[in-house]
């Protein structure tokens, strides 16, 4: 009996000494850049439809140094596409070249539909935690600007992602 005893006792010392690593580890030591600032230019443009910032970790440089990925890509209702992408430590950054596109008015009707069909703009989404992937969506629609933090609304997200990525 005592022998059990012991050895739960020394699991469960075990176990929290696992866990306070892990919140160093995620939370203290490679803690993810801030969510997207409140006052962000591109975020603030009227014409601005859809917006995803994407950061995932860790990620390697072309010299293998580690830091963080990472994509946004904004679509405007004029049909606009920006993609930028590229990697950063806390000294530098290293951009990728900037692209953007142009996507038929078609397109955006459908991506517009799309948005409008899942209710997206009403509904609760609740946000959850991943320790090496973040990504901040804004949608601009019917005069309602919404944020969205993964994995809230995630299928949804990612019904609207694979429309932009088949119109471009």
């Amino acid at each position: 009996m005592k022998k059990t005893f012991v050895i739960i006792v020394i699991s469960i010392i075990f176990i929290m000494v696992g866990y306070a690593a892990y919140r160093y580890f995620f939370y203290t030591c490679c803690a993810l850049p801030p969510r997207i600032a409140p006052n962000d230019a591109i975020l603030n443009d009227p014409d601005l439809l859809y917006a995803k910032r994407e950061l995932s970790t860790p990620c390697s440089n072309e010299e293998w140094q580690m830091g963080v990925c990472y994509v946004s890509r904004y679509l405007y209702h004029s049909g606009k596409l920006i993609t930028e992408s590229g990697w950063m430590d806390e000294k530098q950054k290293i951009a990728k070249p900037i692209t953007e596109r142009g996507l038929n008015k078609i397109s955006v009707d459908r991506i517009i539909n799309k948005i409008r069909d899942s209710g997206i703009l009403t509904k609760s989404c609740e946000e959850g935690f991943a320790t090496d992937y973040s990504a901040d969506y804004l949608i601009n629609l019917d005069g309602v600007k919404k944020e969205f933090k993964f994995p809230g609304c995630r299928l949804e997200l990612k019904e609207i992602d694979k429309l932009i990525d088949s119109a471009s």
